[in-house]
């Protein structure tokens, strides 16, 4: 019982730290992008439920988050004139957390987001209180995130 005690006194500093939560802007995804050690796509489009069962640690998870699940996005993706090339993928989206904080898919809405390359297709990896996505982006947000690709970000990182 001491042991539990302890744990959970040590724990409390830790969880009650607020998190200070990046606001997602196209030219912070365009930034987030060029950074990334990892080839990204940014797309506009909607996903689907997930495909098949919930996974967390090789158990079927009840719960969406800290799971890793294979979804189906449709849309178009980015290129110079805008978001104009259509697409269809299943893409594997890795939510690593169990925070009220973490993230979560978006279902039927509409999204800009960036789409990780990997060896076995396209990936998102929503993480906790920062995520490679914005909801409902207005045209003015998908214009901006055109200007990025095209070398006029008006503020990259912010």
């Amino acid at each position: 019982m001491r042991t539990l005690a302890l744990a959970a006194a040590l724990a409390l500093p830790v969880h009650a730290q607020a998190l200070e939560c990046v606001v997602e802007t196209p030219e912070w995804l365009w930034y987030v992008a060029t950074e990334s050690k990892d080839r990204m796509l940014p797309v506009y489009g909607r996903f689907s439920r997930p495909l098949g069962p919930v996974e967390l640690g090789g158990v079927v998870a009840m719960d969406m988050r800290e799971a890793r699940f294979s979804a189906r996005f449709e849309g178009r993706a980015l290129t110079k004139r805008g978001f104009t090339h259509r697409m269809q993928a299943e893409v594997e989206v890795d939510v690593p957390c169990i925070d009220a904080a973490c993230a979560d898919l978006p279902y039927g809405k509409p999204v800009m987001a960036l789409l990780t390359e990997t060896a076995a297709g396209w990936e998102l990896n929503l993480g906790p209180c920062v995520d490679p996505l914005i909801e409902y982006p207005s045209p003015a947000e998908r214009h901006r995130m055109r200007d990025c690709l095209r070398g006029r970000c008006a503020d990259e990182g912010n």
